[in-house]
């Protein structure tokens, strides 16, 4: 049985000296932390991680690449630039095959519809292992990052100390965000003091925290009360689209933001079918698959060169030929060699062989950026276009490590100024490191997003009295003598409904047989508003919780659930009519199997 009635909640302080973000990041990594201060000084005092410095010593970087090296027995190695270094020489040696490589794993996780304990993932030599385990860890090595720097520091902190912020993107599902909590858990971090954060909300609250003159003498248009605006933020694997609304109490969700598996780390994949149509398919497959060492150092130096090319770039990428691929040239194309090849190739007199050296004009390494940031633009005209609330969206901000190349700037300008609702474009200082900043900002004042847009509709599956004049007899049931229609979907929030952070709605479940000794307290979702049953299509299970009743007895008990909605996550805290003993819990739970 069910009843419900809705009210505000506001939620109470935790205890905490510093709020630290962890960010597992499409293709980079990293974390920044803040000890805990009141007011406005808070973005001015954040700290980033310490450089790092890439595998050839070449370039620092506040970001690591979200790499994960584990040995022989599975156990944590090396994460970051010193994982992709130690792998590179594991291949050199040829015992790649006993250890287990990660990389760019997070869009596996968003690809996984129902997350699961014993979810699994593949390395790069396509063996399946635990998802769990692969973020725990790396979560692990940011953690313990962290708390090595503040103790550099002479910061006396530890753990307990801390407030967790774990960034996700915003288009992730439910279950993937329990997974991540899951495995900060796993990481050492304790549950009461982690707070998941949404990765373009995150950049959002960023880009507020800017000075008003940043760019003109004018304030930011961004940074006026009752600008609307959307932001994308486009990382090495994911896009992740938000619009906001500036407000006086915050920044205000206007419609529900989409993504996509789109971003810098597909100019990889480009490069790859360059040198397919460069060097022919059967050419490039031995290449990347038998002569894995001279691939991966080819990457590795195309990786630094892409990071100058610009919009007014003239001059060539050079970059240095293996010698396996004139041995495969000749191989393959009967005594050929590497300048013949290239000269039939569709690149002729674009590309050419200088010395050791191939030489790509200009136009082509332009080329690279233009097919995956043309599809990005098309994804947020289109984003912008299927709302309502968003047809007067005309400011587009650009955060992230891909929004950081001038190229992706300019097509991103040729491609949606002019032609879409979008007339102005900012990109911040720091936008590849918006995120962990924003997510900083966020974990000391959860309510800078004051409203979020619900992307569903959620409720309870609930029994009633059945009664024959509302209820169709094919759907009656008997329990203990009394007739109950089951399998009601009674929702709680619906799609498209604007629910203020920290809204509650209550519930309350009563059993419906004497000495039960559990109540089932079963959430579904759908996308739609019209079903009146569990069992109807479109409908699916967002998980189950049940309720051990203490001391059970011959009396009806209740048990109050109250659901905290308008935030990153969906909370429960049930309370027992009988005992009044509260239970949180931060839904749904992970399941098993």
């Amino acid at each position: 049985m069910s009843e419900r009635r809705t009210s505000l909640f506001l939620n109470d302080e935790d205890n905490f000296t510093f709020v630290a973000a962890l960010e597992i990041g499409t293709s980079y990594s990293g974390y920044a932390y803040c000890q805990r201060k009141d007011g406005k000084s808070i973005a001015k005092d954040i700290v980033m991680n310490p450089a790092w410095l890439n595998t050839d010593k070449t370039l620092t970087s506040l970001r690591t690449p979200s790499c994960l090296l584990l040995n022989e027995k599975k156990e944590f190695e090396a994460y970051g630039y010193e994982a992709e270094k130690l792998y590179l020489e594991l291949v050199r040696e040829g015992r790649q095959n006993k250890y287990f490589y990660f990389r760019r794993f997070k869009p596996k996780l968003v690809g996984i519809q129902d997350l699961r304990f014993n979810s699994l993932i593949t390395d790069e030599g396509g063996r399946a292992f635990s998802a769990l385990k692969v973020f725990s860890l790396s979560l692990r090595y940011l953690k313990s990052q962290l708390l090595n720097d503040l103790c550099l520091r002479g910061k006396d902190a530890d753990t307990d100390d801390i407030r967790w912020v774990i960034t996700v993107p915003a288009f992730c599902s439910e279950s993937a965000k329990q997974f991540m909590r899951k495995a900060a858990n796993m990481a050492g971090i304790p549950d009461s003091m982690i707070k998941l954060g949404l990765e373009p909300e995150a950049a959002s609250i960023f880009v507020q925290s800017m000075p008003s003159n940043l760019f003109s003498n004018d304030k930011l248009p961004v940074l006026k009360s009752g600008t609307k605006y959307a932001l994308a933020d486009i990382g090495g694997g994911l896009t992740d689209i938000i619009i906001h609304e500036k407000r006086r109490d915050g920044l205000r969700e206007v419609s529900r933001g989409v993504g996509a598996k789109l971003g810098g780390g597909s100019v990889d994949n480009i490069f790859v079918q360059f040198l397919h149509k460069l060097l022919g398919d059967a050419i490039t497959d031995e290449f990347v698959n038998r002569y894995r060492k001279e691939f991966l150092t080819m990457m590795h130096e195309f990786e630094y060169k892409k990071r100058n090319v610009t919009p007014i770039t003239t001059s060539y990428i050079e970059l240095k030929v293996p010698a396996c691929i004139q041995l495969l040239c000749q191989k393959q194309q009967y005594n050929d060699n590497l300048a013949n090849v290239i000269f039939r190739s569709v690149y002729k007199g674009r590309v050419k062989l200088v010395g050791q050296r191939l030489r790509i004009d200009a136009v082509i390494s332009n080329e690279f950026f233009r097919a995956i940031t043309v599809e990005m633009a098309k994804l947020i005209s289109h984003t912008l276009s299927s709302f309502k609330t968003a047809k007067d969206v005309s400011i587009l901000v650009l955060t992230g490590a891909f929004a950081d190349s001038e190229v992706v700037q300019e097509i991103m300008h040729q491609e949606l100024v002019g032609k879409s609702q979008i007339k102005q474009i900012i990109v911040p200082p720091d936008s590849d490191v918006a995120v962990l900043k924003g997510a900083v900002i966020f974990g000391h004042n959860p309510g800078a997003i004051s409203c979020r847009i619900n992307r569903y509709t959620q409720g309870l599956r609930i029994a009633r009295l059945y009664n024959p004049e509302m209820h169709d007899p094919s759907r009656r049931s008997v329990l203990n003598g009394i007739e109950y229609i089951l399998d009601i979907f009674s929702p709680f929030l619906t799609v498209g409904t604007r629910v203020p952070a920290g809204f509650i709605s209550h519930q309350a479940l009563t059993t419906t047989e004497p000495l039960q000794k559990k109540i089932e307290i079963d959430l579904y979702q759908s996308s739609s508003l019209s079903h009146n049953f569990v069992t109807d299509e479109g409908c699916e299970s967002l998980g189950k919780i049940e309720y051990e009743i203490p001391i059970p007895s011959e009396e009806a008990r209740t048990i109050y659930i109250d659901f905290v909605l308008g935030g990153t996550e969906l909370e429960l805290i049930i309370t027992d009519k009988k005992t009044s003993f509260k239970t949180k819990y931060t839904f749904p739970v992970l399941k098993a199997k």
